[in-house]
């Protein structure tokens, strides 16, 4: 059976894209307070927040049925791009962009902004899973969906570890790419 839009109950991408741009504010000043409450608490400041939210036709509603959970994590690298191998369940190729410099996983009910199956994200049947990891230039950078991860990460020929692709550079002395801890000057 082919998938076709009607089906899709899930948006993974950065959230600017989907959420009413006329309350983008709101959804921000929400998730800036969610971030503030966990660093006064102590908590997880690098997990996946959780905002509920409602569309813009409902949101005065206190009915369950018309409020959402959208999870919510930063993008390691900030804005950019993540790439996959995988493709989503619409059959396109995965490429999450990233301009707000955040990840999410969004019911359909809340994409306002954008066309059930544009390229803005990645579309799904079933609920996806996200995980980020890292931070620019502060450790290895990874995004896993649905238990894959993105391709944006290469080996350091010189240690073996790996990095993004943005914390490799070009070494005169070892005549490779290599990581910031491999990476020697002339002599």
């Amino acid at each position: 059976m082919t998938t076709t839009t009607n089906d899709i109950n899930w948006y993974v991408g950065d959230p600017c894209y989907v959420i009413d741009e006329e309350r983008w504010h709101l959804f921000v000043d929400r998730l800036f307070a969610i971030e503030h409450h966990l660093k006064e608490t102590g908590g997880d400041k690098d997990g996946p927040k959780h905002i509920r939210w409602s569309n813009k036709y409902r949101h005065n509603s206190y009915s369950p049925k018309d409020i959402f959970n959208v999870e919510v994590r930063h993008s390691p690298g900030g804005d950019g791009c993540w790439n996959f191998n995988e493709r989503d369940d619409l059959g396109k190729k995965i490429s999450l962009g990233v301009d707000a410099g955040l990840l999410a996983i969004v019911p359909v009910e809340l994409c306002e902004s954008a066309t059930i199956g544009d390229d803005s994200g990645a579309w799904f049947v079933d609920r996806p899973t996200l995980r980020t990891e890292g931070h620019l230039y502060h450790g290895k950078m990874a995004v896993e969906l649905n238990g894959c991860m993105d391709i944006s990460n290469v080996d350091c020929p010189e240690c073996g570890y790996s990095y993004h692709a943005d914390e490799i550079s070009w070494c005169d002395a070892l005549m490779m790419d290599v990581c910031d801890s491999c990476y020697m000057e002339e002599e």
